[in-house]
């Protein structure tokens, strides 16, 4: 049972992430990035992290406020595009199968050696140490991956609203 939420869970991240990638309206898509943090949450809870998912789903929310504050402010739009339109499906489904290529070869070699029965007793044990090894091999170059995609955000908000800023000064003159 555990299994399946956290697959369903790691189903609606993709999900989440997907809506966030593919939409142009900042309203749909900070909504949708709240859902892919709540997400990210709930697979860190089911993982035993649960007084960490609580608070970096608080703080992770009170940045996402002040976030879709500007967004909002920035791109104010009368009639924004849905994630129902046409452009925008094509661009999730595209975004789904690119994660798809990606993750399941991955995730297929992941789950192999998840839960293994002891000889002996017949007992299931788990493999807790090994993911354990894994996070940390694995992680300094997601942790790096991450930082570059974050200081990238940053520097396209800061460009794009240093272009609104400067037409709305042009305006002014």
């Amino acid at each position: 049972m555990l299994l399946y939420t956290i697959l369903t869970a790691l189903f609606l991240l993709v999900v989440g992430l997907a809506a966030v990638a593919s939409n142009p309206s900042p309203y749909f898509g900070a909504l949708a990035l709240v859902f892919s943090s709540a997400v990210g949450c709930v697979i860190l809870f089911t993982h035993g992290g649960t007084v960490l998912s609580l608070i970096l789903f608080l703080i992770y929310m009170g940045g996402m406020l002040v976030v879709f504050a500007f967004t909002a402010a920035l791109a104010a739009e009368p009639y924004p595009d849905s994630l129902g339109a046409v452009a925008i499906t094509c661009f999730a489904v595209a975004y789904f199968y690119m994660a798809g290529m990606y993750v399941f070869p991955i995730a297929e070699g992941m789950l192999k050696g998840l839960v293994t029965l002891d000889d002996e007793t017949g007992r299931a044990t788990d493999n807790t140490a090994n993911g354990i090894l894994w996070f940390y091999h694995k992680g300094g170059a997601y942790l790096i991956l991450s930082g570059w995609a974050l200081f990238m955000t940053l520097l396209i908000v800061l460009e794009l609203t240093r272009k609104v800023t400067k037409s709305l000064k042009d305006k002014e003159k």
